[in-house]
């Protein structure tokens, strides 16, 4: 693998080219991971920097990826490392606006930006200057069990929500689980209200809503627990869901106990070889035929903390993970999308097919907890979990999220 033509451009501009000749260095690396393959596809993207910089240490530190979302602001302000793992949206303005992160425009030439496009580009902008690289998105679907639904006779794909809740009741009297789910982590539950209100209310007021400029506790938004409630009444989620893991739930599909789940591509990598035959993948079901279709796509993201004490170096990984050939090399092992256009996706039917229903979108959303203020996001899918086993206290559980986000967007 050898520096291509519009990193060596980027090194030039950046004043990195003597750097890139000199090779001399360690860079501390912090990255979360979400899954053993996630960490071999770090892993063989640092091996390949390595033996292009023989002199350049690349140290990585692993964290699973709550725990780098609760300690990544202690890193940056007090003992920051050279490089963290980070998503785009408003995660990263909220790390850019207080300055802990530092600006990398030198490294997006106009030849990479043009490369990589203005959809990713602005996914790591603030006010016109990059602030991270974009290496891989996940898009969101319903991932379910081919053999499940013939055995239950129920149609794919599911084509409204109102079939969906009909489905459950069809798959339970077959003793089968509609819905696997793991909320012990409460974050997959976001993915749901995110799809119900997005298909309820549409992108705009969504995002309204994540801005602050919306109130929990406005109608709109309640008629999103409505919906959400019809399928708690007909018993479409698998029981104690609070208390296993995502991975947990994704089990009792594995194991051909559920029919379908909700969940990033990332879901394919854990799929046994019995199940990933048999899976099938399709878009969540219409609400209001009238709202142009969005879907959740977050994008994964690499950045330098403004206090690195190995700036120079830092930018030369992250130009290298702008290469085609390195976003190949990592999607291939963890089965991701890339993100650079010119990089060649992994050959997986699954992902093929959940990357073909999320290109018809006329929007995309990063997710409730990148999209809307951090102690908002969390208010609001402790919220969520909440809803699911007391749907009666909602309306506590939307005046706790609304005072949440008077705190955060006060004006």
């Amino acid at each position: 693998m050898t520096i291509s033509k519009h990193i060596a451009t980027a090194l030039i501009g950046a004043g990195l080219f003597a750097a890139a000749q000199a090779q001399a260095g360690t860079v501390v690396f912090n990255a979360s991971v979400a899954s053993d393959p996630d960490r071999e596809s770090v892993n063989a993207a640092v091996a390949a920097f390595e033996k292009i910089h023989p002199d350049i240490d690349v140290e990585v530190n692993f964290y699973d990826e709550e725990s780098n979302k609760t300690a990544i602001r202690n890193w940056l302000t007090t003992s920051p490392p050279d490089i963290v793992k980070w998503y785009a949206g408003n995660k990263m303005v909220q790390l850019v606006e207080p300055g802990l992160l530092a600006d990398i425009s030198d490294i997006w030439t106009d030849d990479m930006k043009a490369e990589f496009g203005p959809g990713m580009v602005d996914a790591v902008s603030v006010d016109g200057k990059q602030y991270g690289v974009p290496t891989s998105y996940s898009t969101w679907a319903v991932y379910y069990r081919t053999d499940l639904f013939e055995k239950a006779g129920v149609a794919a794909p599911i084509e409204t929500f109102d079939d969906l809740v009909a489905a459950c009741k069809t798959f339970r009297a077959s003793d089968i689980i509609p819905i696997a789910l793991g909320s012990k982590g409460a974050w997959p539950l976001a993915g749901w209200f995110d799809y119900i209100d997005l298909r309820l209310n549409g992108y705009q007021f969504h995002m309204d809503l994540m801005n602050g400029k919306v109130d929990w506790t406005d109608d709109r938004v309640k008629a999103v627990f409505g919906e959400w409630k019809k399928l708690v009444d007909a018993d479409c989620f698998a029981e104690n869901h609070t208390s296993l893991a995502w991975r947990e739930g994704l089990a009792k599909m594995n194991q051909g106990e559920a029919a379908m789940m909700l969940m990033g591509n990332y879901l394919i990598a854990s799929l046994t070889p019995e199940a990933e035959p048999v899976t099938g993948v399709m878009n969540f079901p219409v609400i209001n035929p009238d709202i142009p279709r969005a879907e959740d796509a977050p994008i994964e993201t690499y950045h330098i903390p403004a206090k690195a004490k190995n700036i120079p170096e830092a930018k030369m990984f992250l130009a290298f993970l702008m290469q085609p050939d390195t976003q190949s090399l990592m999607t291939e092992i963890y089965p991701n999308l890339p993100a650079n256009p010119d990089a060649t996706p992994p050959n997986v039917r699954l992902l093929e097919e959940s990357a073909k229903l999320a290109a018809g979108a006329e929007y995309y959303a990063q997710f409730i907890d990148r999209d809307t203020d951090s102690q908002v996001a969390t208010v609001a899918m402790d919220g969520f979990q909440e809803f699911l086993v007391h749907p009666e206290r909602l309306d506590r559980i939307l005046a706790n999220i609304e005072r949440a986000e008077k705190r955060a967007y006060p004006n």
